[in-house]
């Protein structure tokens, strides 16, 4: 039974050991061993398999949801979308020079506007000293010459025969004289305006009414013109319309004083 299933014996065991002790007593090699079963006499002891666990898949990040909230909030998204310094710093400096530009481009409009207006006062000006000059020593074209000019020309081109050119005189004589009938007349007006004016606001200085349109006065006054309208064209219009509203006025107001005074006396 036990050589058959290849074990050693406790006999073999201690027969091999006498052999061997008795051998090494004699000074011989000893002979006698234990023959070691093969290897095929005993059977590999199968190791049991370990266990395979089915690989482990990392989990899938979770789709983020369309009812879920951002993690940031709108605070800290309108902090991050806000400038930095240096691009606050950036943008002051383009407004502040921008505001420079359209603060010089209005003062050069505004320049360009007195410098205008200083122009058409010195042209009004130069008009109106020409119109007077005109008036009174006479019209002037633009070779300096007036009418009586050409008239004593005309006259001289006759006396040599020269039609065509008499012809050309007179009718520069008859330009001319319309230029200067014309030149009269604007300076007249232009006097009488002036004249008109000042006493306007001399009647202002006395009768302060004058200067609101909506006083009883100014309206009683413009009244007057409007119906005798002569009269505003004469020297002293203005003076003879406001003496008669204020005229008007005191008789209106006697005019109550004696009925407030007859209706004390019924009583």
């Amino acid at each position: 039974m036990s050589e058959e299933s290849g074990e050693v014996t406790a006999e073999q065991l201690l027969a091999a050991a006498s052999q061997y002790d008795a051998a090494m007593d004699a000074g011989e090699q000893p002979s006698m061993v234990i023959d070691s079963p093969e290897e095929d006499e005993y059977p590999a002891v199968e190791e049991p398999e370990a266990e395979s666990k089915p690989e482990e898949t990392p989990p899938e990040p979770e789709a983020v949801s369309a009812d879920k909230e951002p993690d940031s909030s709108l605070t800290e998204q309108e902090e991050a979308k806000a400038p930095s310094p240096k691009e606050k710093s950036k943008y002051a400096k383009n407004r502040e020079r921008l505001n420079k530009t359209w603060a010089a481009a209005n003062e050069v409009r505004e320049q360009n506007k007195r410098d205008r207006q200083a122009i058409e006062q010195a042209q009004a000006e130069l008009e109106k000293q020409r119109q007077q000059l005109a008036a009174t020593q006479g019209y002037r074209d633009e070779h300096g010459h007036t009418a009586k000019d050409y008239e004593e020309a005309a006259k001289g081109f006759r006396d040599e025969g020269e039609t065509k050119l008499a012809e050309a005189a007179d009718r520069k004589v008859k330009e001319l004289s319309e230029k200067q009938n014309q030149a009269v007349r604007q300076a007249n007006e232009a006097k009488h305006w002036e004249t008109l004016e000042a006493k306007r606001q001399e009647l202002m200085l006395k009768h302060p009414d004058l200067q609101n349109a909506d006083s009883e006065l100014t309206k009683r006054a413009n009244a007057l013109l409007q119906a005798h309208p002569q009269v505003a064209n004469m020297p002293d219009g203005l003076q003879a319309a406001v003496n008669g509203a204020v005229m008007q006025m005191e008789a209106e107001k006697g005019k109550n004083a004696s009925t407030e005074l007859s209706e004390l006396r019924e009583r």
